[in-house]
This record gives structure tokens, sequence and C-alpha cells, in this order.
């Protein structure tokens, strides 16, 4: 049970009192609440803040699959120093990370970014601004089967990717593979949850991925960022 220790931003906790294993003040995956952020615990110790209710504070039922705010902040960070024309993300879900990237491609002045998920959360008319809305195409499908159809079939020119659909060793490499085969001549991909014990295969074959330069990141799910050229 993935856990999440919460911090005075939870305006109210509604318990499943059903849930087995219950500890005093977490937060467990099946609670009901009122919250804007919460404070993650990560590996080793340290704290990452999480919006789990993005893009407004409402009552919702515990949602912890979005990327962390240190991580938004990076990638935002990252795409502004990249500058691509063209990105690409797989695993929209609720939006943070595509808000994120779109904040950048706005402040760069340029560029486009392509987000692909299974499901479709309805939650971007909301979650971006218009000018960020106008920057990103969102495509409904699962990856890989969605990478041969288009619009993602005729994509080409990709400079910056941000993984973080499948966490399998299959879709982690087909994901690379189809960024490898549609990239620029450099480009730069960053993947999420490398560090997640509850993806254990996708942290093994990234360890022996040796086909381009990688660096290994401690963020709260772990980073890993790859360079294609």
């Amino acid at each position: 049970m993935k856990e999440l220790q919460f911090c005075g931003v939870v305006d109210e906790i509604l318990p499943n009192l059903d849930s087995p294993n219950r500890t005093d003040g977490i937060i467990n995956s099946d609670d009901d609440f009122v919250v804007k952020f919460v404070t993650g615990r990560g590996s080793r110790g340290k704290k990452y803040i999480v919006d789990v209710a993005f893009p407004e504070k409402v009552k919702i039922h515990c949602d912890m699959n979005g990327v962390d705010e240190s991580c938004a902040e990076f990638l935002t960070g990252l795409v502004g120093m990249i500058q691509p024309k063209i990105a690409l993300e797989t695993g929209t879900h609720r939006g943070r990370s595509t808000k994120a990237i779109a904040e950048a491609l706005v402040i760069n002045g340029h560029g486009m970014l392509w987000t692909v998920d299974r499901n479709d959360y309805d939650v971007l008319s909301r979650a971006l601004t218009p000018s960020e809305f106008d920057k990103v195409t969102q495509v409904i499908g699962e990856t890989p089967q969605a990478f041969e159809e288009d619009p993602l079939k005729s994509l080409e020119g990709i400079e910056f990717a941000f993984l973080d659909g499948g966490h399998d060793a299959f879709n982690v490499m087909a994901e690379l593979e189809y960024v490898d085969a549609h990239r620029a001549e450099e480009c730069i991909v960053a993947i999420d949850n490398t560090r997640d014990s509850m993806w254990p295969e996708q942290s093994e074959f990234l360890r022996s991925y040796d086909r381009y330069p990688i660096v290994s990141l401690p963020s709260m799910c772990g980073t890993d960022i790859i360079q294609m050229r």
C-alpha cells in the first residue's frame, strides 16, 4: 500500500475505515479527502510536495499517480533550457506534467506538445491556461499501439520526451524505440518512476540500458535522463 504523510494543507480526511492496517495521520490510497497539497515520503526519508487534487482544491478520492511538484518544476526548467519545437509525453493522467511542459513552451514562445494516455480524465481544459492549451495535442490511445496511428505515426523531429506511461520493460522499450525512430538529431528523454519499488521490472531494464548515455536522478520515485544523439 502506497502511503502519503499529510501536512496542514490537507483540510479534511474522510478515511475509509474498512481499510486494513490503518495508521493514524496517514492518507491511504482508497481514502476520500478535501485537499490541495500533501507531502509525499520519498526514498531515503526525503519529502516532496504532491498536488493530488490538481488542478484545483476539491473533495476527491485519493489519486497519487501524478508527478510531485519538484518533478514538475524540473520539467518546466528542463524544457525551458532545451527549447524543443516538438515534445512528446506518454501518460497524460490528470495533466500535472502536461502543464509543467506546456508552461515552458509558452515561455519559450514556440514548440508543441503531443501527450498520449489510454484514458481521458477530462481535466486539461481546466488544468491548462488558454495559451498552454493551445500548445497541446491530446491523444487518447494505449501505447505502443497508438504509435502506429496518426497523429503519432506521422510525428517527426521529437526533441524532448517525458515517458510516464507503461512502466514494464516491454512498454518502456517500445516507447524508447518510438522516440528514437521519430526524434530530431538530438533528443532528451526523461523517464518517471525509475526507482519506484512498485515497478522493479522498469528499474532493472533501465539499469541494463546502454544504447545511449543515461543518468538516474534520486527524485521522489526516480527520474532517468537519456541523451539520444
